[in-house]
């Protein structure tokens, strides 16, 4: 959607998905409770620290959604002890393209980490709009919608 060639990972909090997707017929009321917000995809530049900040913020609330690239694990007290991107540590000097939503690029749920990242991309779409369509280009293809319970910011 962005047009760039390369978003290493991406990032949502837990509180932007507020209900979880049914078994059975999903509706366009469905998709609308699950993503009630006016938020917007923001593909962000940070530097490898931001991220890990970034991580280790996520860590203290015991985890969120990361896409399949990024790994994660946290100790008891809620501490980052890991984090990887596509098998390789994070370098903390190495610039990454992370796609997230703008509540989250703006600070939001203390995620000061991307604050002050350069915005490469911004979208002009509300993001339950996407998912919408990504449904609905599912059920033309024959295709159901399969999610494996998968998770990668994890406790250890």
């Amino acid at each position: 959607m962005s047009g760039l060639k390369k978003v290493d990972c991406c990032i949502m909090n837990k509180g932007g998905i507020r209900i979880n997707m049914p078994a059975g017929v999903v509706s366009e009321g469905v998709i609308g409770s699950m993503f009630p917000f006016d938020n917007r995809y923001v593909v962000l530049e940070l530097t490898g620290q931001e991220l890990i900040d970034a991580l280790a913020v996520m860590a203290g609330r015991g985890g969120d959604a990361v896409s399949k690239e990024l790994s994660a694990t946290f100790n008891d007290k809620k501490e980052l002890t890991s984090a990887k991107i596509n098998g390789k540590k994070i370098d903390p000097k190495k610039i990454y393209n992370v796609a997230t939503i703008d509540y989250l690029a703006n600070g939001g749920d203390y995620m000061e980490p991307f604050k002050n990242a350069k915005r490469l991309w911004v979208d002009d779409e509300k993001y339950g709009v996407h998912v919408l369509q990504y449904v609905k280009d599912l059920k033309a293809a024959g295709k159901v919608i399969d999610a494996p319970d998968v998770w990668r910011m994890v406790k250890k």
